[in-house]
């Protein structure tokens, strides 16, 4: 009777035990937090990481803006690939390969009118970031070269440096 007990126990168990490991690495392959990029969007951002090395991050926001007698939205969509170039327990540097769309967002960012339609973003870069990359609060910084087009009324190509930064939370 006390190994049928037993057999039981570690049988209701068991899956509470896995569930409880699967939980722990889960939070430690993503991160969610707020960034501003000049090449990979500004916005909120998730960040997954599939392996050790190879992380991806997509940003995006949506603004919906009533104050106007011409109501409008505004959007930036992003997307990152990272690869870590060095890891220790309090940052990590890594390339940066990624691109944005938006609409209006970074139209003052990248050109003296305010009018700008869309604008397209790709580039590479290097990055760090600052806190254990496993868990709690990172801060990123990041310098790029990037190529930025803007289509719609005015047609302006612009190839040049650029950076970001942002603020996340390990999961």
């Amino acid at each position: 009777m006390n190994r049928l007990l037993i057999v039981l126990l570690v049988i209701i168990l068991l899956p509470f035990h896995t569930f409880a490991q699967e939980s722990e690495v889960e939070k430690k392959n993503i991160q969610l937090g707020l960034a501003l990029s000049t090449m990979g969007g500004s916005g909120i951002y998730y960040l997954a990481k599939p392996t050790l090395h190879d992380h991806f991050k997509f940003t995006g926001i949506f603004i919906y803006d009533t104050e106007n007698e011409n109501k409008d939205s505004y959007f930036s969509l992003g997307a990152e690939y990272q690869r870590n170039l060095f890891v220790n327990p309090v940052n990590r540097s890594y390339s940066i390969v990624g691109f944005s769309f938006d609409n209006s967002i970074s139209g003052e960012t990248f050109f003296d009118e305010s009018n700008s339609d869309r604008i397209f973003n790709v580039g590479v870069g290097m990055g760090i970031d600052f806190g254990n990359p496993d868990k709690g609060i990172i801060f990123n910084l990041h310098i790029t070269y990037q190529y930025t087009s803007e289509f719609g009324e005015n047609e302006f190509n612009r190839l040049g440096l650029g950076g970001g930064f942002g603020i996340g939370l390990n999961f």
